[in-house]
């Protein structure tokens, strides 16, 4: 998992973003990634960062969208249709 200045050439207007979050298959479903990306938004909070950001593809949609995660906008992007998604952590810049 990264938390990168830019994820999407497209919308370098949107910083930061959470990036590369991957759990191994045999560990799925345990909550794990749930964890992994709470405490990234925890950090970006304490940092005052005030927005996160996310490029995710359709089949992980639902599951950030379980996290308080909105959806911004459908866009291209390497060629695959992703879903952008943002988060409001509760930090003020």
């Amino acid at each position: 998992m990264s938390l990168v200045v830019h994820e999407n050439e497209a919308h370098k207007d949107l910083s930061p973003w959470l990036a590369n979050v991957f759990v191994l298959p045999e560990r799925r479903n345990q909550g794990i990634g749930s964890l992994l990306v709470q405490r990234v938004v925890e950090e970006c909070k304490a940092l005052r960062v005030p927005t996160l950001y996310l490029e995710t593809l359709k089949a992980q949609e639902a599951f950030y969208k379980r996290l308080g995660w909105e959806a911004v906008e459908q866009a291209l992007y390497r060629g695959q249709q992703v879903m952008i998604m943002a988060k409001d952590t509760g930090g003020s810049a």
